[in-house]
């Protein structure tokens, strides 16, 4: 599941574009009949557009296992995108 809400600038002059705030919910299970064998990840933040064909991405994501013992990964992802 994704959630996200683009507000543009006001300003054509902006150096900034557009604001997006994101979220997403993902769950998956490689093998259903299987236990412990699922995960859960989570991500939000915040896309920046310096033009219609450039963003920033500021995400915190969170990865959860179902596995007993396993550790989850989190940390902020960033990404610099451009398209032609």
């Amino acid at each position: 599941m994704v959630g996200a809400y683009q507000v543009r600038m006001k300003s054509p002059t902006s150096w900034l574009y557009a604001i997006e705030p994101a979220v997403r919910y993902d769950v998956a299970d490689s093998d259903a009949d299987v236990d412990d064998t699922g995960s859960t990840l989570v991500n939000a933040g915040v896309n920046l557009y310096l033009s219609s064909k450039a963003q920033i991405r500021l995400m915190y994501e969170s990865q959860n296992f179902n596995a007993e013992g396993a550790e989850s990964i989190s940390g902020v992802r960033t990404a610099l995108t451009v398209n032609f």
